[in-house]
Parts: structure tokens; sequence; C-alpha cells
């Protein structure tokens, strides 16, 4: 399920501000590396995410520097190393699925942008009458264009072909 949209532009504007500018008033998209690197800050977030908990420190010089460790505590670092790997790859596929929202959300903004720029719009559309609406291969198609008149964005009907 996709995050809020709300939620996910304040949560890349509070990893941008340390960075950048937001995401808003940024004059280009985010990079798809831009876009992993905010989206892996958001899922390995310590306090929101916490990690399996540590073992003792006597429990990891056992494990690790002596070598001698009986099964139960061969099966109790196996187990801890099991979790941890379970948390790493969960965190991994999180930032991969929210690096997707976040490219799109990055989208959306400069879609936006460049429809703020553009004077005119041009609209081609197919005609279906009885006359071509036979097995004939080719299709009347007609093109409406618009263009903004004002800066409030007042449209007006240029042609209609």
């Amino acid at each position: 399920m996709a995050p809020p949209f709300k939620s996910l532009l304040d949560a890349i504007n509070r990893v941008l501000e340390k960075e950048d500018v937001p995401l808003e008033q940024r004059t280009t998209p985010l990079s798809q590396a831009e876009c992993a690197h905010i989206a892996s800050e958001l899922a390995w977030n310590r306090t929101t995410h916490p990690p399996p908990d540590d073992p003792s420190p006597q429990d990891l010089s056992q494990w690790y520097t002596t070598g001698k460790t009986s099964d139960q505590e061969e099966q109790r670092r196996q187990k801890f190393e099991g979790q941890l790997k379970a948390y790493e790859a969960a965190l991994r596929s999180e930032a991969l699925r929210l690096s997707n929202f976040i490219y799109s959300l990055s989208a959306a903004y400069e879609a936006e942008r460049r429809t703020w720029k553009v004077t005119k719009a041009a609209f081609t559309f197919p005609i279906h009458t009885p006359a071509n609406s036979t097995s004939d291969t080719s299709v009347a198609t007609g093109t409406v264009i618009v263009a903004t008149q004002d800066d409030a964005g007042t449209a007006e009907l240029l042609t209609i072909k």
C-alpha cells in the first residue's frame, strides 16, 4: 500500500532539509540515486525500526573471539544472526519500496512545474463516426489547442481541427 502523499512529502523534506531545499522548491527532480538515499534514511531509522536486542558483550566475546561455545550458546548465536539478517532484509526491502514512491512523488512535482511553464496545450483524440467505424484501419482524429491568456490561468480555445 502506498504511503499517504503528505506524510511521505513531509518525511522527504525532513531528510532534504539537512542537505538541500524542500522537494517543492527544487528546480530539478530527484535522481534515482537520491530517491534511494532518502528512502534508506527513512527506512533505516533505528527509532522507528529498532534492531534486535544486542547480546551482552560477554556473549559477543565468547561467540566471536574465543570460539569456545556450548551447543546452547551456538544456537543463541545463530538465532541472533538470523534475527539480524531478517531485520536488515526487511529494511532493505522497505527502502527499495519507498524509493519507488519517492521517485513518483518527485516526478509528480516535476510534471506540475513543467505544466505551469506551458502556455499552450494540444489534445489529439480519435473521432468515431459511422463512416470510419468499420474495419478500416485509418481513424479520423481531431485536435484541440488551448492557450492561457493571463497569469490567472484563464484558458482560450484557439483552434479545433
